[in-house]
């Protein structure tokens, strides 16, 4: 922690990590970021996940070459949701994302990153590759719409959850929670284990006493590289982690 000045005694980032092994090599959030964030926890309390309205995977040489692209590094739209900020600006499934920005994106942990340090409202220039055609396009981000959770909860983890009915609460022995309701077969969840009947108490660490709950903890997957959650069987409470990179 701490600040980074340059030679000038001019603010320029916040530290936030030092390589031990390297003599004078550091990490930091540059200072532009830094205000984004810091005007997000005054205005709203929280800092605003920004929505796109797109999934993506990562390249591989077997695709690279199906979808005529000659680099190697980059990321797949593998789907775009309607009426999203990605559809109106005709980014298609099947696009490839090489940058950002100027930003060069290598892989789907790397566009995630990237997007965490993005707010709503800012302007994205992607460079994309269309059937081996470079294309640069601009997409406008904006606040996660609270009424998409449910089917972003199904597209990254591949559940779909209620509240605990007094049946559910006295067969389970608990009165808060969100219960499976259902698994999509060959999901994240599904792989891990996940089961119909069981009860999710947190998501990330945020505390979940109702479906609503776990709808509005969604968000905040969106551009992380897995998933924490604490679940209920039967008397048992685990913890368990999705990987979503």
């Amino acid at each position: 922690g701490g600040p980074l000045l340059n030679i000038n005694g001019e603010l320029i980032g916040i530290n936030t990590a030092i390589y031990s092994e390297g003599q004078g090599i550091g990490f930091a959030i540059p200072i532009d970021k830094a205000r984004r964030i810091v005007d997000e926890l005054i205005h709203y309390g929280e800092v605003r996940p920004v929505w796109l309205g797109l999934f993506v995977q990562d390249l591989t040489p077997q695709l690279a070459e199906a979808l005529q692209y000659a680099g190697s590094e980059g990321v797949i739209i593998t789907r775009v949701i309607k009426g999203s900020p990605a559809e109106q600006s005709r980014l298609r499934r099947g696009d490839v994302i090489s940058a950002i920005n100027g930003k060069r994106i290598k892989d789907k942990e790397d566009y995630l990153l990237f997007l965490r340090g993005v707010t709503p409202g800012e302007e994205l220039r992607f460079t994309l590759s269309r059937r081996g055609k470079r294309l640069d396009v601009t997409v406008k981000t904006i606040d996660f719409p609270p009424q998409l959770a449910d089917e972003v909860a199904r597209d990254l983890l591949g559940v779909e959850v209620g509240s605990l009915t007094r049946e559910w609460q006295r067969r389970l022995q608990t009165r808060e929670g969100a219960v499976v309701t259902h698994v999509i077969p060959g999901s994240l969840a599904d792989q891990i284990g996940i089961q119909r009947g069981d009860v999710i108490h947190k998501l990330n660490n945020v505390e979940i006493k109702d479906a609503g709950d776990f709808y509005k903890a969604v968000s905040t997957l969106l551009y992380r590289d897995k998933a924490l959650l604490l679940i209920q069987r039967g008397p048992y409470g685990y913890h368990l982690t999705i990987p979503l990179a």
